[in-house]
């Protein structure tokens, strides 16, 4: 898992929750619509150069993650309640949560 040595800092400041969470398999770009339609080159591109752009997960498994912890986030802190995904237990999803 790679860890971005600027946030350090930056975590140790916020008083608020927080979780560095990964989605397994994934890049950066794995959260963004690169996600879905870099892959419609698969073959007009090396796969080493898509793989570093999104990742080599699922895009509809990282849609679907991106959605439960969205949802899981606004269900525990605006409606009250709690499904418990963003405590980092098991998950339907290949996720990674760090405190």
């Amino acid at each position: 898992m790679h860890r971005e040595p600027s946030w350090a800092s930056f975590w140790r400041h916020q008083r608020g929750w927080k979780a560095d969470v990964t989605l397994n398999d994934s890049v950066h770009a794995s959260f963004t619509d690169a996600e879905a339609l870099l892959p419609q080159l698969a073959g007009r591109v090396p796969d080493e150069t898509l793989a570093a752009a999104v990742g080599t997960v699922d895009s509809r498994r990282a849609v679907a993650a991106n959605r439960a912890l969205v949802a899981s986030f606004f269900d525990r802190f605006l409606k009250g309640r709690d499904d418990h995904l963003l405590d980092g237990g098991p998950s339907p999803h290949p996720i990674a949560f760090v405190r």
